[in-house]
């Protein structure tokens, strides 16, 4: 499993893997990740919602079981189908 959600990661746009990155590994809140990335919170949820549905959808590329990844995971999938 980590290997399938790390190829599906790598396979996003860096824009995607830097706004996942600075939420998952630097634990930034839409207000501080707005002021990094300047722009305004309401851009901050959009994109991060787009960056998610688009890691789910690479996921169940590989995984069909997203239910490995929680039930986030099936829902963004099942938004992009």
């Amino acid at each position: 499993m980590p290997e399938t959600a790390r190829a599906a990661f790598l396979r996003l746009s860096a824009d995607d893997r830097e706004v996942l990155s600075l939420v998952a590994w630097e634990g930034l809140g839409n207000a501080e990740l707005a002021q990094v990335l300047g722009c305004s919170r309401l851009a901050v949820r959009q994109g991060l919602h787009r960056a998610r549905k688009r890691l789910a959808a690479e996921l169940a590329a590989d995984d069909p079981d997203l239910a490995r990844y929680g039930p986030r995971a099936v829902r963004l999938a099942k938004e992009t189908s």
